[in-house]
C-alpha cells in the first residue's frame, strides 16, 4: 500500500493551515471591512475550506512513498486532511466569521450593513424645531435612523436619545435608542443644524410599512415638548 511520510502529513496541515488563516483575513476584509457585497458566512466558510481542502491535499499526495512499511497510509492521510483541513476549516472560519460580524454588530451597529428602508427624506416641524429621516437602515439587530434636527429660534433645543428617543409601530411595539452606539450631538444650537444617527435596539420586520420616530421630550425653555415623524418604509422583498 502506498505510504505517506508523517512529517508530509504534517506540512500538509500546516500549508493548509497557513491558507485558512489567509482565507480568513480576505474575507474579513472583503465582507467585513470592505462591504463589497452582503455577508454570507457559510458561503465564506465553504470557499475557505474548499481552498484549505485542495491544498492540504496536494501537499499531502505530491510527497508519497510508494515503499511499503513506511509512514502513513495515503488513505488514512486523506481522512486526516479531509477532516482538519475540510470539516475543520469550515467550521473554524465560520466559528471566526460570525465572531467578528458579531463584535461588530455590539461595537458598532451602524457599521454592518443592511436594507435601507426610506424611500425618500421624511420631516416634521413643531413651533421651530423642524426633523428630518434621512435614512432608514435595518440589518440583524438593530435599526439605525439618520436625522437631521434643524433650530430656527434664538435658543438650544436638546433632543437626547437616552431615554427619549424612539422608534414605534402602530401595533404599539416601541424599540428605545442606544446612546452607546448611536452618533447624534442631542444639543441644536441657536440657527443652527445638526446631523447624526440614533441606533434603536431592534430590527424592523420586512411587512413593517409605517413607523413613527420620537423624541419623546424635547428640553427647551420656549421650543416644543416633544416631536414626532411618521416614517412610511418601502416594502421589503425577501427572498
Amino acid at each position: 500500500m502506498e505510504r505517506v511520510r508523517r512529517r508530509q502529513v504534517g506540512r500538509a496541515i500546516g500549508v493548509g493551515a497557513a491558507f485558512w488563516l489567509i482565507g480568513n483575513g480576505a474575507g474579513i476584509a472583503v465582507v467585513e471591512v470592505a462591504e463589497l457585497r452582503p455577508y454570507r458566512p457559510v458561503e465564506t466558510s465553504i470557499v475557505v475550506a474548499v481552498i484549505t481542502l485542495i491544498v492540504g491535499l496536494g501537499t499531502v499526495l505530491r510527497w508519497h512513498a510508494r515503499t511499503a512499511g513506511y509512514g502513513v497510509p495515503v488513505p488514512v492521510a486523506v481522512l486526516l486532511v479531509l477532516l482538519l483541513c475540510g470539516a475543520g476549516a469550515a467550521a473554524a472560519t465560520y466559528g471566526v466569521q460570525r465572531g467578528v460580524r458579531e463584535g461588530r454588530l455590539y461595537l458598532d451597529p451602524a457599521s454592518v450593513p443592511g436594507n435601507q428602508r426610506l424611500a425618500e427624506p421624511q420631516s416634521q416641524t413643531e413651533g421651530p424645531l423642524v426633523l428630518t429621516v434621512t435614512s432608514v437602515v435595518v440589518n440583524s439587530r438593530f435599526t439605525i435612523v439618520r436625522l437631521e434636527a434643524a433650530n430656527r429660534s434664538d435658543e438650544v433645543l436638546r433632543l437626547p436619545v437616552s431615554g427619549f428617543a424612539e422608534l414605534s409601530l402602530p401595533d404599539g411595539t416601541a424599540f428605545a435608542g442606544e446612546p452607546r452606539t448611536s452618533q447624534w450631538p442631542e444639543a441644536v444650537p441657536a440657527f443652527g443644524v445638526i446631523r447624526g444617527y440614533v441606533v434603536f435596539a431592534g430590527a424592523l420586520s420586512p411587512e413593517t410599512a409605517l413607523a413613527n420616530v420620537s423624541f419623546t421630550q424635547v428640553f427647551s425653555e420656549h421650543g416644543p415638548r416633544s416631536i414626532t415623524v411618521p416614517v412610511r418604509l418601502a416594502e421589503l422583498t425577501v427572498r
